[in-house]
């Protein structure tokens, strides 16, 4: 009988990943494993002989051990991974997204529908001017601080939401809510004659004819400007005592051929007498109109031998003449929503172009990626 070496025993019992210095099973301090009763060691490898592995059948078992730890240390690094990066881009393509699209909404909201009073003109460009602020203070933390193109894209993309929710706020009041806030303002005038003078009622609203006034469909001319594409309707509306003076035009845009068949709002109706009175100061926008009407009045009084002022009195020829304020407060509203729904895709579109094209640098220029990196960070 041969006796054990210690020394081998331990350099065995260590060489399995089980020896831990003190006598006791490594693998069973480290997993939390009971110990096992060891059969003699003849029973375990099979050998009868000394010299034999004497711990060859214990490390069958714990290897299973082993490679699960192995593999949970492979797999949960990976997995960690994968979920931050999907956070990241996630909450990267929402602040790229959201954060422009709503300085739109709050900026082409408060330029194109509150009526024209300082209080609201005040809000409306200390809102603008914080939002361009922002802007540029992202655009400052980038040129400083900021290792990824974060701050850069956001701070563009949000200068660009102020100047297109600025722009498409006026475009919208000047076209329909200043004729609509100024229509609200003004006063009506009923029974008024045709044959008076136009000058008292230029600060009406709204304008209710008396009895003998009548719409002339023979007198009618469609004016368009030279490179223009539309067509701007003029027809008198005179009286039956006063056939060669017009002081009042019935107007529409687009609703008639040059010399005939004026079909503009309610011309057709013979029991209409009334109109809404189009403004030539409520804007820019209204200012040209006018001149445009203006221009084909007259002519008219020049091809019909009609005696027009200089500046006549322009209506929209309707039975209830108050639905041309719904009309322009609806519209100007379908406009706001219609803007921000376009905003909406094209602020999608430019978020996800200007977040992927680093990630496509950095694939395409390895020695660029670091400058090209997203700060893991940022965002959180």
């Amino acid at each position: 009988m041969c006796e054990r070496d210690p020394f081998l025993t331990r350099g065995a019992a260590v060489g399995a990943g089980r020896y831990d210095g003190h006598g006791n099973d490594a693998a069973e301090s480290l997993f939390g494993t009971q110990r096992e009763h060891r059969a003699p060691q003849s029973a375990v490898s099979g050998e009868t002989g000394c010299c034999s592995m004497p711990f060859s059948g214990r490390a069958t078992s714990a290897s299973p051990l082993m490679e699960q730890a192995s593999q949970k240390n492979v797999r949960s690094p990976a997995h960690a991974q994968v979920g931050h990066a999907l956070r990241f881009h996630g909450r990267s393509i929402s602040v790229l997204i959201l954060l422009p699209w709503s300085i739109f909404a709050l900026l082409i909201c408060l330029f194109a529908l509150p009526p024209p009073h300082f209080a609201w003109t005040t809000m409306a460009y200390a809102a603008a001017t914080i939002c361009a602020v922002f802007a540029i203070l992202c655009l400052l933390v980038h040129l400083a601080f900021a290792r990824g193109p974060i701050y850069l894209f956001v701070g563009l993309l949000c200068l660009v939401a102020v100047t297109l929710g600025c722009w498409a706020g006026h475009t919208i009041y000047a076209k329909s809510m200043s004729d609509y806030w100024l229509s609200k303002a003004r006063p009506v005038r009923a029974n008024v004659n045709p044959e008076s003078s136009a000058l008292p009622y230029a600060d009406a609203s709204i304008l209710g004819f008396s009895e003998g006034a009548r719409l002339d469909l023979f007198r009618i001319l469609g004016y368009r400007p030279f490179g223009g594409r539309q067509t701007f309707c003029v027809a008198p509306i005179l009286s039956e005592r006063e056939l060669d003076k017009a002081q009042f035009f019935a107007v529409g845009v687009g609703c008639c051929e040059p010399l005939w068949a004026f079909t503009c709002d309610d011309a057709l109706d013979p029991n209409t007498r009334s109109g809404a009175v189009l403004s030539n100061d409520a804007s820019a926008y209204s200012s040209e109109r006018y001149e445009m009407f203006r221009q084909a009045a007259q002519q008219a009084g020049g091809l019909y031998n009609l005696t027009v002022p200089e500046k006549p009195i322009f209506v929209r020829w309707l039975q209830d003449p108050w639905s041309h304020q719904d009309e322009l407060l609806t519209k100007a509203v379908l406009a706001v929503v219609l803007f921000c729904m376009l905003y909406l895709l094209t602020s999608m579109l430019l978020a996800a172009v200007a977040h992927w094209s680093t990630a496509i640098v950095a694939s395409r220029l390895p020695q660029l990626g670091a400058k090209f990196e997203f700060p893991r960070k940022a965002l959180s």
